[in-house]
C-alpha cells in the first residue's frame, strides 16, 4: 500500500528544505576554518632587551603565497613612518618571516595580512616592547629605515585575492540554493497522473 499522496508531499519538501539549509550554511563553516596564529618571535606583549635579526609567525595551517598577498611589517615609536623590516617577508609553509632592524627603544607594532588555507583573507597587529640591556646596542639609524616590500609604507589590508574566491564561493552557493528551492516548489506544485483522475 502506498503512501498518502499528502504525506509523500511534505516529505519532499522538507527534504528540499534540509538540503538548501545544509547548503546555506556552508559559508559558515567555510569562514570558521581560517588560518590564525600559533605563535610569534617575539611574543605578543613581550619586552626584547637584544636585537632582533628576523620576525616569524607560524599560523595554524599552510600559508597560500600569491606574490604580493603576504603583508608583515614592522612600525617603531617613530609613529610609524618608518620600517625596522627590511625586505619582503618569506612564506615557508606554515611560517612567515621577515628580516628586521630595531632601532631606537620603545614600542614596536607587528602587522600582518595573509591568505589562509581557505583561500580568504586574514590579518591582525600586536605589540613588543623593544628594551636593550646596553643602550649602544640600539640602532637609530634612519638608513636603516624604510618601506621594506613594493615600495609601499602603507599597513596590510584586511583584503586581498582570497576575498574575492570566497566571495565567489558564497554567491555560487546561494544560487545553487535558490535554484534547488525554485525546483523544490515546482515539483510541489506539479499536478500528479493520480491527482487528475
Amino acid at each position: 500500500m502506498s503512501a498518502p499522496r499528502g504525506s509523500r508531499k511534505l516529505a519532499t519538501g522538507a527534504a528540499v528544505l534540509a538540503l538548501a539549509a545544509a547548503l546555506a550554511l556552508l559559508p559558515a563553516t567555510a569562514a570558521s576554518a581560517h588560518d590564525y596564529l600559533v605563535s610569534s618571535d617575539p611574543v605578543a606583549d613581550s619586552i626584547v632587551t637584544t636585537q632582533l635579526d628576523t620576525v616569524t609567525l607560524t599560523f595554524s595551517e599552510a600559508v597560500l603565497d600569491f606574490g604580493d598577498s603576504t603583508r608583515l611589517q614592522v612600525t617603531g615609536p617613530d609613529g610609524g613612518s618608518a620600517h625596522a623590516e627590511s625586505a619582503c617577508p618569506t612564506v615557508a609553509d606554515t611560517e612567515v618571516s621577515a628580516p628586521v632592524t630595531l632601532r631606537e627603544p620603545g614600542e614596536y607594532t607587528v602587522t600582518w595580512r595573509i591568505v589562509s588555507a581557505d583561500g580568504h583573507a586574514v590579518s591582525d597587529a600586536f605589540s613588543f616592547r623593544y628594551a636593550p640591556a646596553d643602550v649602544a646596542e640600539a640602532t637609530p639609524d634612519p638608513s636603516a629605515a624604510g618601506p621594506s616590500c613594493g615600495g609601499s609604507s602603507d599597513a596590510p589590508a584586511a583584503a586581498g585575492p582570497g576575498s574575492d574566491s570566497y566571495l565567489l564561493v558564497g554567491t555560487a552557493v546561494t544560487i545553487a540554493v535558490i535554484a534547488i528551492v525554485t525546483f523544490g516548489i515546482i515539483l510541489l506544485r506539479r499536478p500528479r497522473k493520480e491527482d487528475e483522475e
